[in-house]
């Protein structure tokens, strides 16, 4: 199961991801609105990005599903 969001920076969005309900981690890299609000170390290689990066970036910032009421 796959499900599809946008990665916002405060009111501006910046790239919509398709996150992998299973396992958690991004699993593909939609539109890219401002690459320019893309978090510090994401490497873009010709408008596309580097999606170890980004994961390893997403996973520091996500919501545990072992904290109570995630599930």
């Amino acid at each position: 199961m796959t499900a599809n969001y946008r990665l916002m920076h405060k009111f501006v969005p910046v790239v919509d991801i398709m996150l992998d309900g299973f396992t958690g981690f991004i699993s593909g890299v939609g539109a890219l609105h401002h690459i320019d609000h893309l978090p510090i170390g994401i490497g873009v290689n010709k408008d596309k990005i580097n999606l170890r990066r980004l994961n390893a970036w997403f996973l520091g910032r996500r919501i545990p599903s072992s904290r109570q009421g995630s599930g």
